[in-house]
């Protein structure tokens, strides 16, 4: 039996654990955050749904590219996602293969 205000997991109540996971896995149903520096005459932000490695893009710099493509894949835990274009036009990266990147931050633009 679990005592009060112990983490244990039981039936309708997650632990500790289950809200790590959650709080990581959110990224993924939420749009990412919006950015002041990313303005319309800027192209659109390409940004990352979860945060992670940029592990490989899918289009190259310069490259045109459509709306819901894939064009990067993040890892994260061991897991990879592919993110997709969300605009038509021309690829620019500015968030390189083996770099870091938080939820929401901008991996490039499309214009």
């Amino acid at each position: 039996m679990a005592h009060a205000g112990s983490h244990a997991a039981a039936p309708g109540n997650p632990g500790a654990d289950s809200g790590l996971l959650a709080a990581l896995l959110g990224g993924l149903s939420r749009p990412a955050p919006a950015s002041d520096a990313n303005t319309a005459a800027d192209g659109t932000p390409v940004t990352a749904e979860l945060g992670g490695t940029v592990v490989r893009w899918l289009a190259d710099d310069g490259a045109p590219v459509r709306e819901g493509a894939p064009i990067v894949v993040l890892e994260t835990m061991k897991m990879e996602r592919e993110a997709l274009a969300p605009a038509t036009g021309t690829l620019h990266i500015t968030v390189p293969v083996g770099e870091q990147a938080d939820y929401g931050a901008v991996l490039g633009t499309i214009d």
